[in-house]
């Protein structure tokens, strides 16, 4: 039973990966190198903020369970430098934008699945008959798809339309909401203790879907493509 909980949790987590493929202009493209290739630019730009982390920003854990507001603040800091790695993997696949976008956005997220998914999974779920919370986390993974198939598509935006209209101050403005103060936010919220036990992921779940339906809008918009 405890392998089947183990297989449940990683096809709840790779399912929505391999269906993006399959039905989407990836698969028409043969996109899966690409996607390999954006996987290891993750990996290279998570090595650079491990080691900003542990030297330009060193952080001081507490053993106490006290809210430390400073030391999250900083690890997301740190993370606004997914932007410049997004940045880099969109500039170097050369392919449609729309199937660059989600060649990108896919293996960016399936990359930081292997990351920080996996190994939990691997150990926790499969030493249990079943628990809620490693099924949640799968599906952390689902809304992970979401947030950098969008935030890709806003950079992307963004760098095409370069120039100070309206539409790229809000694009400006969702993406350091998506990479920044979301992460933010859900970090410290988590750490108050009448919200340990209660998950987050729904409240996570609206707000990327919703700034995922206004990048497509926007990019229907700048891109001219039919809406249908």
């Amino acid at each position: 039973m405890t392998f089947f909980h183990l297989a449940n949790c990683l096809a709840l987590g790779y399912i929505p990966y391999f269906i993006t493929y399959k039905y989407s202009k990836l698969s028409e493209y043969s996109a899966f190198n690409k996607c390999i290739k954006v996987g290891a630019i993750y990996f290279f730009t998570q090595a650079i903020k491990l080691l900003a982390l542990a030297t330009i920003f060193p952080v001081t854990y507490d053993a106490s369970d006290s809210l430390d507001a400073k030391s999250e603040i900083i690890k997301c800091t740190i993370d606004m430098l997914d932007v410049t790695g997004i940045y880099f993997a969109l500039s170097y696949t050369v392919v449609a934008a729309d199937c660059r976008i989600l060649a990108v956005g896919m293996g960016w997220s399936a990359a930081e699945f292997m990351a920080t998914r996996i190994l939990p999974l691997w150990v926790g779920a499969r030493g249990v008959e079943f628990e809620w919370k490693y099924i949640l986390l799968s599906f952390d993974g689902n809304i992970s798809l979401i947030q950098y198939i969008t935030i890709a598509a806003l950079l992307w935006i963004w760098l095409r339309l370069n120039d100070s209209s309206k539409i790229t101050s809000t694009i400006t403005i969702l993406l350091v909401f998506l990479l920044y103060f979301m992460p933010v936010m859900f970090r410290l919220l988590i750490q108050i203790p009448p919200l340990q036990n209660l998950s987050l992921l729904p409240f996570k779940l609206v707000f990327t879907s919703t700034i995922g339906i206004y990048a497509i809008y926007a990019y229907f918009t700048v891109s001219g493509k039919p809406r249908y």
